[in-house]
């Protein structure tokens, strides 16, 4: 069986927590039992809508929504299948797994009396977390709504093995704790949300011996003939 690449894993150099791409995601737990309904967007253009139901009955396992797929179904109430059942006491993770994604996740308390956001991708509350696995080895730059500022230096993997600790990193009001942070090839980073957040991830620089177009050197000028 042939195993499917999805180019964009391979040029991806930045993230935006509000714009799910592959190689991230966002995890919230819901903590009110009740009915749910998820909007899956990409800019303002609603792409696909899914359900969410908030059980304690439910058994006790995380639940992970793969937002291209969700599109794939576009719309439960069309008789799709983007239907999903949580315990309280579980996480729910929003990841995309194929195509570029650029997906923003709103997900309104459906059974109030008023329609509520219990959350918004594009806004990160606290206990939110955001996870980035970056697989270009170099220099990131890292931002929090256009203040905070942190670093990320991604090396050499020591060894075969993959590392599956990830690095953990808390954005509260004051920044990133630690401001810099150093991982290895395809060794997640773990922003734990303490305040609001908006967190943007760019390569800046990579090694020379590292594929890929980018590559942020002045090119030298020519020199006239005379």
């Amino acid at each position: 069986m042939n195993a499917r690449v999805n180019r964009y894993v391979l040029a991806q150099t930045r993230w935006d927590s509000g714009l799910l791409t592959p190689l991230a995601s966002v995890m919230h737990r819901f903590q009110a039992p009740g009915q749910y309904q998820g909007v899956v967007l990409r800019g303002t253009e609603t792409v696909a809508l899914f359900d969410l139901r908030v059980d304690e009955q439910s058994p006790e396992a995380q639940v992970n929504i793969e937002l291209e797929a969700v599109c794939q179904s576009r719309y439960a109430q069309a008789g799709g299948g983007n239907r999903f059942v949580v315990n309280p006491r579980q996480p729910t993770l929003f990841y995309v797994a194929g195509g570029r994604g650029g997906y923003a996740v709103v997900v309104y308390r459906s059974d109030a009396r008023r329609r509520a956001t219990e959350f918004d991708s594009r806004e990160l509350k606290e206990g939110d977390v955001f996870t980035v696995t970056p697989i270009r080895r170099g220099h990131y730059s890292v931002a929090n709504k256009g203040s905070a500022q942190g670093e990320i230096q991604v090396q050499k993997r020591k060894g075969r093995s993959i590392p599956i600790q990830p690095v953990l990193i808390e954005c509260t009001e004051k920044g990133f704790k630690p401001e810099k942070a150093t991982t290895a090839f395809s060794q997640p980073l773990c922003y734990l949300v303490k305040a609001p957040s908006r967190i943007t991830i760019q390569l800046e620089k990579q090694p020379d011996d590292e594929p890929g177009p980018v590559r942020r050197r002045s090119t030298p000028k020519k020199r006239k003939a005379v």
